[in-house]
Formats: structure tokens, C-alpha cells, sequence
């Protein structure tokens, strides 16, 4: 049996239509390691916590006051793990990207509030002193 050739136009429409499907599966792909997902996105605020708490003015007054001495370079990346983490896991991804958009007073709030923080502030430094 002779093979009865397809027409032009459904050559170009078949091979458009690869070429649509290599492309979405390329991008969903490429979505789905590219986009954060709620561990990188706790990652990612541990690291700003890092680089931003050895700049607050009381960070150098607490160390001293828990006794740290010496190459405190490491402390940072203890504290705000100990700090942040607990308090950003139950959450979901949706209310992770949400809470930036909170008001002082809701982050304060999901965050235990101010008493609650301060202890765990606390809490964390003396546990990464022990460590």
C-alpha cells in the first residue's frame, strides 16, 4: 500500500503543535525549580535575619550579655534559625508570602507576640551559646 501523503498545511500545524508542547513542558519545568517553594523561602529569610541582626544596635549588647565571646561570626545564622524557622513552619507557602503584607502589629501577632518573641530571642540565644 502506497502511503498517501499529508497536505502542507497539516505538516505546519502538526509540527506547531510539538513545538507548543516542548515549549510548555520546558516552562513548567522551569517553573518548578525556579519558583520558591516554603523551604527556600524560610532559607531566604534566615539569610536577610543573617545579614541584617549583627547591624541592630542591641545585637552586640546581647552577646555580651550571653556571653559571647571572641569570633561571634557564626552566631547569626544559629539565632535566626532557632528564631525563625519555629515560627514560620506550621504556616503554609500562602501565608508565608502573605505575611510580609501584614501590619506590624499582625506580624508581631502570628509571631507570638512581644513577650513571646522576646523570650524566644532569648531562648535561642542561650541554646546557641550551649552549642
Amino acid at each position: 500500500m502506497a502511503k498517501v501523503a499529508m497536505p502542507k498545511k497539516a505538516k505546519t500545524i502538526r509540527i506547531w503543535l510539538w513545538v507548543i508542547i516542548v515549549l510548555f513542558v520546558g516552562m513548567f519545568f522551569t517553573m518548578k525549580y525556579t519558583i520558591m517553594g516554603k523551604a527556600n523561602i524560610i532559607n531566604s529569610m534566615v539569610e536577610n535575619c543573617t545579614q541584617n541582626v549583627p547591624a541592630h544596635p542591641q545585637w552586640q549588647q546581647d552577646l555580651q550579655k550571653f556571653g559571647f565571646t571572641g569570633n561571634t561570626d557564626w552566631v547569626p545564622q544559629a539565632y535566626c534559625e532557632c528564631t525563625l524557622v519555629p515560627i514560620f513552619e506550621p504556616m503554609s507557602e500562602t501565608e508565608i508570602r502573605q505575611f510580609s503584607k501584614l501590619t506590624p502589629e499582625e506580624r508581631m501577632s502570628k509571631m507570638g507576640g512581644t513577650e513571646g518573641f522576646q523570650q524566644r530571642h532569648e531562648q535561642c540565644l542561650k541554646q546557641v551559646k550551649q552549642s
